[in-house]
């Protein structure tokens, strides 16, 4: 319910704010999504938490960060450049959806909390980077955004001609535009930033959890298809059903992969 609240009311002071109408409708079936959605995310990110052992204020800023950029930010970089919206709007959004992100940030923070607290993050991080040589590191993250590029150019070929003509059709009022979507001038460095955007946003997890293999796979890829796609999506009642099943399961591909190459790269399996 925090969830539902939370967006329904800093949508309505923003959308007053910036002068701009609010997101949806509030109608009985979205604010049922909306609720949905809520369960969906404060139960992956619940469960993270426990595994979090770290100091009060760093583990709030992980779960906040990781809400706000893995179900948000990251995804509202690429519509911005795929989509007709102003940067008004696009602001508008950001701002409400960090308001109601910090509101459930602090629930989850205070209902799910590890038995025990061990180092903060710096030890971990300093322990963690302290394996490798700085240029190991410094591929390992370029790969891993390369990579994600790819992943993503692949399952987007996969499924485009089923969504390309929802997002040619203008009378669906979805405001996508192919122009910049279809230019690797734009793609490229976009798409190579949000890989690397993910990698570091995870990467906490990644040190602190202490998961390895199929374990690490399994947490990174839900957070990226749940928290990243299924309940955006899920809500999103603006897009035609079919539209939001064929990216959620381009996602959750994109995802499930992506986890795979960071467990590669980053796990503490590769360690050894």
């Amino acid at each position: 319910m925090a969830y539902v609240a939370s967006i329904k009311i800093f949508d309505a002071i923003f959308s007053a704010i910036f002068k701009q109408p609010t997101f949806t409708d509030y109608s009985a079936a979205t604010i049922f999504l909306l609720l949905v959605s809520g369960i969906i995310i404060a139960s992956v990110m619940g469960l993270i938490s426990l595994k979090l052992t770290l100091p009060q204020l760093t583990r709030y800023f992980i779960i906040l960060l990781v809400l706000y950029v893995v179900g948000f930010a990251n995804n509202i970089m690429e519509y911005y450049f795929f989509s007709t919206a102003t940067i008004i709007r696009i602001l508008h959004e950001s701002v409400y959806m960090l308001s109601a992100h910090l509101a459930v940030a602090t629930i989850i923070f205070f209902l799910f909390q590890p038995t025990h607290v061990t180092e903060n993050l710096t030890t971990h991080l300093k322990e963690y980077f302290a394996q490798r040589s700085f240029s190991s590191w410094i591929w390992r993250f370029i790969v891993a955004a390369l990579l994600y590029f790819v992943i993503y150019l692949t399952f987007g070929a996969i499924v485009s001609p089923i969504v390309l003509p929802y997002h040619h059709d203008p009378s669906l009022g979805l405001e996508l535009t192919l122009e910049r979507a279809l230019s690797f001038n734009v793609i490229i460095p976009l798409e190579f930033m949000r890989g690397l955007i993910y990698t570091i946003v995870l990467l906490p997890i990644i040190v602190v959890s202490k998961m390895q293999g199929q374990e690490l796979i399994f947490w990174l890829g839900t957070i990226l298809t749940l928290v990243g796609a299924v309940a955006p999506l899920l809500s999103n009642q603006q897009w035609p059903i079919i539209l939001r099943v064929v990216h959620g399961l381009e996602i959750t591909a994109d995802s499930f992969t992506f986890s795979y190459i960071l467990s590669k790269l980053f796990g503490m399996s590769s360690m050894k």
